[in-house]
């Protein structure tokens, strides 16, 4: 699948609530292939329909969408949640790299959980919950996996505003 077919398909299945914010072109290799970089956006409430839209068309090749990590920023009012997919992966110069931005507020860090679509999502979506405070539906309670059992709980290391970590590390000394 081309970059631009992925494109097409995304905003047929989403319409409006896609926003392609950029299509980057990349050059990688001593032989300089080429290939796009796909930045989008889309709310919450329609996260879920475009990775089924992703994993809908991956199948039909016998694969799943590969989600390499969630990334996340603390903007301030809101969090920035960039989910890294990538189409076609590991077929050598056929993938379509496709980063998929969420943008929700602090005072509701909701996003619906990816695990049941891609079994893969559940560590990057544990990660995001303990180190930024991202409330992730439908994640079963584990418990912390990155932070030691005895860390306190409200106390978010990535977020800026977040103060608790700086005692924690007063205690330390």
């Amino acid at each position: 699948m081309e970059s631009r077919e992925l494109i097409r398909l995304l905003e047929e299945r989403l319409g409006p609530a896609f926003e392609v914010t950029r299509v980057q072109s990349v050059s990688a290799g001593s032989k300089g292939y080429t290939y796009e970089v796909i930045w989008a956006r889309v709310g919450r409430e329609s996260l879920r329909e475009a990775v089924t839209a992703l994993k809908e068309c991956e199948e039909r090749e016998g694969r799943l969408p590969h989600l390499a990590v969630i990334s996340a920023a603390d903007l301030g009012e809101s969090i920035e949640l960039v989910y890294h997919f990538e189409l076609g992966w590991g077929r050598p110069r056929a993938a379509v790299p496709l980063n998929l931005s969420v943008t929700v507020p602090k005072e509701d860090p909701r996003v619906p959980s990816l695990s049941d679509l891609l079994p893969g999502a559940f560590i990057t979506e544990r990660e995001k919950e303990e180190m930024i405070g991202v409330v992730v539906d439908g994640l079963p309670e584990t418990g912390n996996l990155f932070l030691p059992e005895d860390f306190p709980a409200g106390v978010y290391p990535w977020r800026k505003d977040e103060h608790g970590v700086q005692s924690l590390l007063r205690e330390l000394e």
